[in-house]
């Protein structure tokens, strides 16, 4: 888990700074589904697809895929639903599901789930969310999507609509 993390680490910081190379899709499923795909990618190849999308104007998610040798090890989704609560008040209801990977099995899979009304920071309150251990049946799910996205790198013509 201690490498997962550290190589976690240095990809997300690296992708921050602009020290990988990087090229990115927009789609529009017609205005239902608005979304971006960036791969980051360094000496070593693919190391992250970032896959950013919002369905109308009440949701919104973000899937990072993070590879070292052409292998998933990580996978992060954090999605967000918000409504109105109130005159003036918005609550945010988050998501964040994470994904430990070895040899193409997950080890550790995590969900957390935390709500947050306005004015007040997603940002601030993840931290502070508990983390529960959950079934990693779904990570079958997860290599779907991780291939539908890695089909699309590279390519000069890159769909209007991103397939499911």
């Amino acid at each position: 888990m201690g490498d997962i993390k550290r190589e976690y680490d240095s990809i997300v910081s690296r992708a921050e700074t602009n020290s990988m190379d990087s090229s990115f899709f927009n789609y529009d499923c017609n205005g239902e589904r608005l979304g971006r795909v960036v791969y980051f990618s360094d000496e070593q190849g693919l190391r992250l697809i970032r896959h950013t999308y919002s369905e109308y104007s009440h949701f919104s998610a973000t899937e990072e895929y993070f590879l070292k040798g052409g292998s998933l090890f990580f996978v992060l989704y954090n999605q967000t639903s918000w409504r109105f609560e109130g005159e003036g008040k918005t609550r945010d209801d988050v998501t964040e599901k994470r994904f430990y990977i070895l040899g193409g099995k997950a080890v550790k899979c995590l969900e957390k789930k935390f709500s947050v009304k306005s004015p007040a920071s997603v940002n601030a309150l993840s931290p502070m969310a508990e983390n529960t251990d959950t079934d990693c049946a779904s990570l079958e799910d997860v290599k779907v999507k991780f291939e539908l996205l890695n089909k699309y790198r590279g390519r000069e013509k890159y769909p209007e609509c991103l397939e499911e």
